[in-house]
């Protein structure tokens, strides 16, 4: 019984560690290929990433790398996650945002943009990245984040991870405004909503089906 259990186990940690894997590669080509040449910006604390690294940039010219704002955001909210959640959830979250932060970084974007059109840049890239996330999710992944916050949220105060979702990428929306104009926040919105509909569709899809 006990090798049975060992076979599965490690089996899982197989599958969960290929599907980190696999989101990494999705957000490094939805962020370099597609979001930074249209000044896209994601949801989630991609989107603050990228909007805090263009803080920087505007106001004390220092570039700092959305990926290495990744893991700095991040790193609060894994301390909290192991204490409120668990070290095997922290365990594979930090996996998950490692393995992105290292995609983005060696996976360079193009010289010239393959796209010159920041709505096809929203909508491609948020089907990427969405692809991606609901893959990761579907395996057991956690990518880190609003995933960790909402967690939290609703199990101390029974907030609706919807409402944190909402709420924080709205502030994501009016910052990409401010930063590129109103027509660029519509395009984030465009990749925003995209990113939600397939993400529902590769994971909340796949969680019926276990259902039935």
């Amino acid at each position: 019984m006990g090798r049975i259990e060992d076979y599965f186990r490690q089996h899982e940690y197989t599958g969960r560690l290929s599907a980190a894997m696999f989101y990494a590669l999705a957000s490094a080509i939805a962020l370099n290929f597609f979001w930074t040449p249209g000044h896209i910006y994601s949801s989630g604390f991609t989107g603050l990433s990228q909007l805090v690294s263009t803080i920087f940039e505007r106001t004390l010219g220092i570039t700092v790398p959305v990926y290495i704002l990744l893991l700095v955001l991040n790193a609060p909210l894994l301390w909290l996650a192991y204490r409120k959640i668990g070290a095997r959830f922290t365990l594979f979250t930090a996996i998950s945002l490692v393995f992105a932060s290292i995609a983005m970084r060696l996976i360079a974007g193009p010289a010239t943009p393959w796209v010159a059109d920041p709505l096809m840049d929203a909508i491609f890239g948020g089907a990427i990245n969405g692809f991606g996330t609901g893959f990761a999710l579907r395996n057991g992944i956690s990518t880190g984040g609003l995933d960790i916050i909402g967690i939290v949220l609703r199990r101390t105060t029974g907030i609706k991870m919807g409402a944190v979702n909402l709420t924080f990428n709205f502030f994501i929306l009016i910052s990409s405004g401010v930063m590129f104009g109103p027509e660029y926040a519509l395009y984030t919105a465009i990749g925003v909503v995209v990113n939600a509909r397939i993400i529902d569709l590769v994971y909340t899809r796949q969680q019926k089906m276990q259902l039935m």
